[in-house]
C-alpha cells in the first residue's frame, strides 16, 4: 500500500507538472507511475504474486495471456490506453509542427514496450513454428501500423524480437555471424531509407477509413 501511494503521488505530480509546464516528456514519466502503480495494485499480497511467479515458470509467465495473468491483461491494456491517447494527439497535429507531436512521441514510445512484450512474451512462451509464424504476421501488422500513423518509434520496441527472428533465419540457413549482421543491417538500412516511399505505396493501397484525411500527409496519387 505504501508503495502504491508513493507512485500514486509521483503520477499525480508528472501529471500535475504537465499540467502546469505542457512538457511533453513529463507524460512518459505520468505513464511510467501509472504502470508501476497498476502493477502494485495487480500484484496484491506480494508473497502471493512471487509464489504465482515461481509456479508459472518464472517473471515471463506473469505476462502470458495464455495464462490468464492479471499482469498481461493489465499491461496489455495499459499498452492500448497510452497507444489511444498517443493517437489522440497526432490526429491533432497531422503536420507534427506542434507540441502535441512530441506528446505523442513519448505516448508512443510508453505504449510499444507494454503491447509488443506483452503479445511477444505470450506467443513465444512455447516457441513453435506457428508461434513463429503468428510472430512474424504480428511484427508486419506493426510496422503497416508505424508506416501508417509515420511513428518510428513504434518500432523500437520490436527492434529486439525483429533481430531475434532475424537471426533465426541465419541460424537456419547456415549464414554465420556476419552474414546474419549483414541481412539485419540490410534490413534496417532498407526500412529507414525507404520510409517515404514504403509510406505512400501503403497509405495509396489502404482504402479510406475514418481519420485517413487526419494522418501525416504522403505523397498525392498519381
Amino acid at each position: 500500500a505504501a508503495f502504491a501511494g508513493v507512485t500514486a503521488a509521483s503520477l499525480a505530480a508528472a501529471v500535475g507538472f504537465f499540467l502546469r509546464f505542457r512538457l511533453p516528456f513529463a507524460l512518459f514519466l505520468a505513464a511510467l507511475s501509472a504502470y508501476l502503480t497498476l502493477l502494485i495494485l495487480l500484484a496484491g499480497d506480494g508473497e502471493a504474486a512471487v509464489q504465482a511467479m515461481i509456479e508459472g515458470g518464472g517473471a515471463a509467465a506473469l505476462f502470458d495471456l495464455g495464462a490468464s495473468s492479471a499482469f498481461a491483461i493489465g499491461t496489455l491494456v495499459f499498452g492500448l490506453a497510452c497507444f489511444a491517447l498517443a493517437l489522440s494527439f497526432d490526429l491533432r497535429d497531422p503536420h507534427r509542427v506542434t507540441r502535441l507531436s512530441a506528446c505523442g512521441f513519448w505516448l508512443h514510445l510508453a505504449a510499444g514496450p507494454a503491447i509488443v512484450n506483452t503479445v511477444a512474451l505470450s506467443l513465444l512462451r512455447e516457441p513453435t513454428a506457428l508461434s513463429g509464424a503468428l510472430m512474424a504476421l504480428f511484427l508486419a501488422l506493426l510496422a503497416a501500423l508505424a508506416l501508417a500513423l509515420d511513428r518510428r518509434s513504434l518500432l523500437l520496441a520490436a527492434a529486439a524480437y525483429l533481430a531475434s527472428m532475424v537471426w533465426s533465419v541465419v541460424d537456419a540457413a547456415g549464414l554465420g555471424a556476419a552474414g546474419g549482421l549483414m541481412l539485419l543491417g540490410a534490413l534496417v538500412i532498407g526500412l529507414g531509407a525507404g520510409w517515404i516511399s514504403l509510406r505512400t505505396g501503403l497509405m495509396r493501397a489502404l482504402p479510406d477509413f475514418p481519420g485517413k484525411d487526419r494522418l501525416p500527409p504522403w505523397s498525392a496519387p498519381a
